[in-house]
């Protein structure tokens, strides 16, 4: 029996298995989502599990100042850090 499934473009494939050298260790965005004003992001902690954050809300020992497409800002330890998505 034949099946008619479309083979995965090249390019596709190669943007979607790029391999990224990530920190299980350390709090870490994965993605972010939402209309510009009310972004929210994907992070991974430290300990494995995932939470939702916006601005405002607090994680990790730090305040989130901003989610952006593809990045986020955390005020901790009187310093502002940029998180990115692995890769970017």
């Amino acid at each position: 029996m034949a099946t008619n499934t479309p083979e995965t473009p090249e390019n596709v494939a190669t943007e979607a298995t790029q391999t990224a050298q990530l920190s299980l260790s350390r709090l870490m965005l994965i993605g972010t989502s939402g209309p510009d004003q009310q972004m929210s992001a994907l992070v991974r902690l430290s300990g494995g599990r995932i939470v939702k954050v916006a601005a405002g809300d607090r994680v990790d020992g730090g305040k989130v100042q901003f989610v952006a497409p593809s990045r986020m800002a955390l005020a901790r330890r009187g310093r502002i850090e940029i998180l990115t998505l692995p890769g970017g």
